[in-house]
Parts: C-alpha cells; structure tokens; sequence
C-alpha cells in the first residue's frame, strides 16, 4: 500500500509521468499474481478510512477479476468523499460499464475527477471516448485536444476499448473519406470520423468511398479505427 500511495502522490503533483505510470503497473501485476491479496485488501479496508489507497487497491482488483458490482461499492465512498482522486473515478466508472449501466452514467462519474484526471492519458482516453459514445463530441473534441498536449508516448500508449452491452469489442461501419500516405479518415454516422492507421487492408489498397467495419479505439489524442474489415 506505501508504494502505491507514493505513486498516488506523484500522479497528483507532478507533469512527466510515465515512470509513475510504470510503477502502478507493477504494483497490479504484482498484486495479480498472490491469489491472498483480496482478503488481505479487505483487512486494509475495514481498518482505513473512506479514502484509504487500500479501498481503491481492492476496487481494481475486483474489477480485475470479474466483480464489477463489488468494485462499485467499495470504491463508492472515495468517489464521494475524494473525487479528486480521480483514479478511483475511473475504476467506479469501469465497474459502472461492466454491470451495464450506460456510457452517459460513467461519464457524469468521470466528471468528478476533471481537475486531476485530465493530465492521465487513460482519464483522457476514456473521458473522451465516453464523451463520443454518449453524443457529446463537442466535450470529447475538447478532451482530445488536451490529449495532444501530453507527451506523445503516454498519449498513445493506452487505448480504452468500449465494449458492447453483452461484453464484446464494439464495432461499427465507416466509409473512407480522406486517404494520405501512411493514414486515412474513416467517417461514421454516429461517432464522427476515426483515424485509420496504414494504407492498405493486406494487400488490398485503401481508397476513397470503401465501407468498413471497425473496431472503436479510444486514445488520449483522439479516435482510431482498429482491425478493419471490408465490407
């Protein structure tokens, strides 16, 4: 709990985060790995208080394992009590999404944790992405180009994935609007226009007016079209 505490403080005071980020990771392989840690997490929990590192360690782990309804209630007080931990936003909003509830619920959870959340590329993504799929794109414009302003590299190394409400990677049909060399522009009807990284689908050219399916791809500088079928 002290090293992930640690990297809490840092995630709130300072601008290059990437080793911090880094350090969060190995903090959740870790605790991935020991199969004691939920009761231990638990322990943490009933002895700290509504905004204990430990109420947002267990949250994580149980959205980790497929319990979305007990990540939300424990999580549920610092969501209240500290919004601006917003790292427990996010894990509220993931439970919010696995049990079904709407983009536009997740999003009003998002919210809470702007001020601090909007320097995480994985805030940014999925403020963002939320932001699109709930038809706020003037919102999720302006997210996106807050994304921009972060270091290339955490910008683009998460990708938030909406699902479907049956759990599946959500796909949706496009056609091709621009084609530059190395990229094109994919419109949608409902979403707006998504980047398509590369020129060809195998060894079939990219061109103007080609209807797709894609799978819908959140990154903290915007929309990306992922694994591609013609149609």
């Amino acid at each position: 709990r002290k090293a992930e505490e640690a990297v809490a403080e840092g995630l709130r005071n300072v601008r290059v985060r990437d080793g911090l980020f880094v350090s969060s990771s190995e903090i959740a392989r870790f605790l991935g790995d020991r199969p004691q840690v939920i009761s231990a997490l638990r322990e943490a929990v009933e002895s700290g208080t509504e905004i204990s590192i430990g109420r947002y360690l267990l949250a994580r782990e149980y959205v980790r394992r497929g319990n979305p309804s007990d990540a939300k209630d424990v999580i549920r007080p610092m969501v209240e009590h500290a919004p601006e931990e917003y790292r427990a936003c996010l894990v509220y909003s993931e439970a919010v999404l696995a049990i079904g509830g709407t983009f536009e619920a997740a999003l009003a959870v998002l919210r809470l944790g702007e001020l601090q959340g909007m320097r995480d590329a994985r805030y940014v993504a999925m403020f963002g992405g939320l932001s699109v799929l709930s038809g706020d794109a003037e919102s999720a414009d302006a997210m996106f180009s807050r994304g921009r302003e972060l270091p290339y590299e955490q910008a683009t190394n998460f990708r938030w994935i909406p699902k479907t409400s049956t759990g599946m990677d959500l796909f949706v049909d496009g056609v091709i609007v621009s084609v530059k060399p190395g990229y094109a522009f994919v419109r949608t009807v409902e979403f707006g226009d998504f980047l398509l990284p590369g020129s060809q689908f195998g060894d079939v050219p990219i061109y103007q007016d080609q209807r797709l399916e894609f799978r819908v791809v959140f990154t903290a500088r915007g929309r990306v079209a992922s694994q591609p079928r013609l149609k």
